[in-house]
């Protein structure tokens, strides 16, 4: 048996193989041990719309967007001569988290945004501006709050047509295999 051939002939596969990887080819080519063993393959044949990635952008902008919620709320209770909050609501059924200002005191009931600029209207100038600062800002995180949560929803509804489905197989009955 004459083995110096195949391995010279082999040795030449090899050094063409990375010749042409060194013109641009494929990357899994260009290894010897690749070359021999691995069909080239193509290396773009995953172009997905990076659907889970962007969920996950999309629910980090909510975290990061609660996040800010919550500095509102302590920055409004860290005013000196404060009669209202926000307070950060939750509503469990729907995951929807929204300022709503509150009342300081007994009843400590909530306040629509107009009964809030009614309060604060009593207030001088310079905390008047604060709070009416402190409503704007509020109220644009709600807005946002509300079309990140409606663009997320509508992104897993669509990521969710995109799964296979999976159909049980009928099992044999034991009497047909006899």
């Amino acid at each position: 048996m004459d083995l110096k051939g195949i391995d010279l002939e082999r040795a030449e596969v090899i050094a063409l193989e990375q010749h042409r990887a060194g013109k641009g080819g494929n990357r899994a080519a260009a290894s010897p041990v690749a070359a021999g063993c691995q069909e080239r393959v193509d290396t773009k044949a995953f172009k997905g719309k990076g659907t889970r990635s962007r969920l996950r952008h999309l629910q980090s902008e909510v975290d990061r967007l609660e996040q800010h919620m919550n500095e509102l709320v302590a920055a409004s209770k860290k005013m000196p001569a404060f009669s209202m909050y926000l307070a950060l609501h939750h509503r469990s059924a729907t995951g929807y988290t929204f300022l709503r200002w509150r009342e300081v005191g007994g009843d400590k009931r909530h306040l629509s945004w107009e009964a809030a600029r009614a309060l604060c209207e009593q207030h001088p100038p310079h905390i008047r501006r604060w709070y009416m600062q402190l409503n704007a800002q509020a109220q644009h995180a709600n807005a946002e709050h509300v079309a990140l949560r409606k663009e997320l929803r509508q992104l897993e509804q669509s990521s969710r047509g995109l799964s296979m489905p999976l159909y049980p197989r009928p099992l044999p009955d034991a009497n047909e295999s006899e």
